[in-house]
């Protein structure tokens, strides 16, 4: 016969290293192969043939991601792992439809938003402050940026005159199972590989934060401390990234 035998999970492997890696950044690579292999690799729906697969397989899944208290957009992000390769089988004639265009992704539930009262505030600035990281914390609470782009900061996009942050990369650091790929990938460069500065994912994420005047005294103090002139806004003792 020569209909399809393929199953999800082998032709995921095929798609992602023949159709997807070289078009996109090494990281960008790992990171699908990372998702894939964590969520879907060796569920139901990835030990099934591409042929067999129905709507109602992908809704199945769908709603135990659901019940497991997946959000929306993270159900999203999963079903998007499985979208393209299925739309690549479609050209290479190995199905005929889409399964993933019949189905819903449940909404949340509405949640109100919570915000820390300055009650709040204080109080947690009051038992942070015995900790080492507590300048990150103050500095992530002033302004409002993610961890990973407070953690890539340098004193270069701290500019006092102005008093202006330059918000410009992001540091990420590498799971154990992505540093064994990144292993596989490139031996000789990737064995001590921990944690990779690179650009936002958006264009939108690139943006300059008006230094207020709690944010400034802090960095003032911690310029003030950098004896050794490390370029690291945020570093651990040995001078490198904070993981």
């Amino acid at each position: 016969s020569s209909e399809c035998k393929l199953t999800l999970d082998e032709w995921f492997n095929i798609w992602v290293n023949t159709y997807y890696k070289n078009k996109v950044k090494e990281i960008t690579y790992i990171n699908k192969v990372d998702r894939y292999n964590g969520k879907i690799k060796g569920s139901s729906i990835g030990k099934m043939k591409l042929v067999d697969i129905r709507p109602i397989h992908i809704q199945e899944y769908v709603n135990s991601l659901k019940e497991a208290n997946l959000k929306q957009g993270t159900i999203g992000i999963y079903i998007s792992l499985i979208r393209a390769p299925l739309k690549q089988a479609i050209l290479e004639g190995y199905i005929t439809r889409n399964p993933v265009d019949g189905i819903s992704i449940p909404r949340d539930d509405y949640k109100e938003k919570l915000v820390l009262t300055h009650e709040e505030q204080e109080r947690f600035f009051k038992y942070a402050s015995i900790s080492s990281l507590y300048k990150l914390y103050k500095f992530l609470l002033l302004t409002g940026v993610r961890i990973n782009e407070a953690l890539a900061l340098t004193w270069d996009d701290v500019d006092f005159d102005t008093k202006i942050i330059r918000i410009n990369k992001t540091l990420h650091c590498y799971s154990g199972r992505q540093k064994q790929m990144l292993k596989d990938l490139n031996a000789e460069e990737s064995t001590h590989l921990e944690y990779r500065v690179g650009t936002p994912k958006t264009r939108q994420s690139i943006r300059n934060i008006p230094i207020s005047e709690c944010c400034y005294t802090l960095l003032k103090e911690m310029e003030a401390e950098n004896k050794l002139n490390i370029n690291i806004v945020f570093h651990n003792k040995r001078g490198a990234f904070l993981n």
